[in-house]
């Protein structure tokens, strides 16, 4: 698949799994298969843009990387869309901090 289909799809599939907010099983589930669909190797994770959408809001796209098991996001991404006081595991990435 080209990647400027995968990266359509990609966003397709996010916006809808964000908008859901299924059950935290189900949230697991989506975050696998699409860290599959981005072609993550289960080891590393797999950066892509993904459209932020908040309180119903669409935001810039972002660059966040996905693992097998979670999303992670810049937090200055988050606070430039107006979320504050957010919690959350946070790391480094790339010289960014992500949640």
């Amino acid at each position: 698949m080209e990647l400027v289909g995968r990266r359509r799809i990609l966003a397709a599939a996010a916006t809808l799994a964000c908008a859901l907010v299924p059950p935290a099983h189900a949230q697991a589930a989506t975050v696998a298969r699409l860290y599959a669909l981005a072609g993550g190797d289960g080891q590393a994770p797999q950066p892509v843009f993904l459209e932020l959408v908040v309180n119903g809001t669409r935001q810039e796209p972002v660059l966040v990387e996905l693992t097998h098991e979670d999303v992670w996001v810049g937090a200055e991404d988050l606070s430039r869309a107006g979320l504050a006081n957010f919690r959350g595991v946070r790391r480094t990435s790339g010289g960014r901090e992500v949640v």
